[in-house]
């Protein structure tokens, strides 16, 4: 059993139990997460640290933060009546990059006779459900970026019957947040890509290199199920720059997602960043037109799904030339000199929809 940490109570524990007890015959009154071996207070008061709020940490791409399950405590209201009734626990949890659910999972509790036999007649009120046996590493496939890490506990039974299932008691979402980072043997200085026609064409280079084998060109749907579509042979060890550049020349429809897979010769391996282009529209591609432009240049670009676009306009050395955000799919080139330039659209969360030359005459 936890000792009681009094200091830790809030009246968020108080108030939920209050409000679950006045409603249902069955609840939960505690529950934790335990993430790498140590138990983290979810509503819960004791000497564990509490989860919500918490930052886990920082992993490497190929470190470990394993999700071992967790432990609810329920209730039942009538002891001698047995009316109500407590079938089993699930914790669930999803992990978001940005806001958007990137993975998900749960676990399935057993029945702990910790409080007593819930089956030998004498209806124990009080119960545990526990599983410490998951191995889930969390930072399995992630590239680095800032990471939400959301929990919650359900419990299923029945107010009115002590052999139904069919009911759920639900503990609110608790969120903790944790950040991992990448840790290449090969120093990427850069990773881009443009868009070329309907091709993807992506370029990076290295700073240095120590036995470096190859770079495998990885390209998803969705962030998370990857295919190698490509191989490109790395310079062993080098401290000179690099350059490196391949074409996906089928882009999938919609979103695509790449990533590079550094191999070295001796297998191990990191993961790059991750980086987009959307071929939206139906699969035709983005453009620009008229090019050459000399007054306006027109956009035609995909639904986007987020109300702000901005545009730049920048010049083969890098240099911005014209910054500023879409009220219409056009913008005034009018006063800029002769020459080529590249315009990038990018939506309010950093999404690349486009990315082309154009001539200005």
């Amino acid at each position: 059993m936890k000792k009681l940490n009094v200091s830790k109570k809030t009246c968020l524990v108080l108030l939920l139990f209050s409000y679950i007890n006045s409603f249902a015959s069955f609840g939960i009154f505690e529950s934790y997460v335990i993430l790498n071996g140590t138990y983290y207070d979810l509503f819960a008061t004791t000497v564990n640290p509490d989860f919500n709020g918490a930052n886990l940490g920082t992993f490497n791409t190929s470190g470990t933060l394993t999700f071992n399950g967790g432990e609810i405590k329920t209730f039942k209201e009538s002891r001698n009546s047995c009316q109500s009734n407590v079938c089993g626990g699930t914790i669930f949890y999803v992990i978001r990059l940005g806001g958007s659910p990137i993975g998900n999972g749960s676990v399935n509790l057993n029945y702990n006779n910790g409080y007593g036999n819930q089956n030998n007649g004498a209806c124990s009120v009080n119960q545990q459900w526990d599983n410490s046996s998951g191995m889930t590493n969390l930072i399995s496939g992630l590239s680095s970026g800032n990471y939400t890490l959301e929990v919650h506990c359900e419990a299923t039974g029945s107010n009115s019957s002590n052999s139904g299932c069919g009911e759920t008691v639900s503990q609110g979402v608790l969120t903790a947040s944790f950040t991992v980072e990448s840790a290449m043997p090969v120093e990427l200085s850069t990773f881009d890509l443009r868009k070329y026609q309907y091709k993807t064409h992506l370029t990076w280079s290295t700073a240095s290199e120590l036995n470096n084998s190859h770079f495998d060109i990885q390209r998803s749907a969705d962030s998370r199920n990857w295919e190698t579509i490509g191989t490109v042979q790395g310079n062993g060890t080098t401290l000179e720059p690099q350059e490196y550049d391949f074409t996906d020349r089928e882009p999938l429809p919609g979103m695509n997602y790449y990533r590079l897979w550094q191999v070295d010769y001796d297998g191990n391996f990191e993961y790059s960043k991750v980086i987009s282009m959307d071929f939206n529209n139906g699969g035709r591609p983005p453009e620009i037109y008229p090019n050459p432009a000399s007054k306006e240049l027109f956009l035609r670009l995909p639904e986007a799904g987020e109300n702000s676009l901005s545009a730049t306009i920048f010049d083969l050395n890098g240099r911005a030339w014209i910054q500023q955000t879409l009220s219409n799919n056009a913008v005034n080139v009018s006063t800029l000199p002769e020459g080529v330039y590249f315009i990038k659209v990018e939506t309010e969360s950093r999404r690349v929809l486009l990315r082309e030359r154009f001539i200005k005459n």
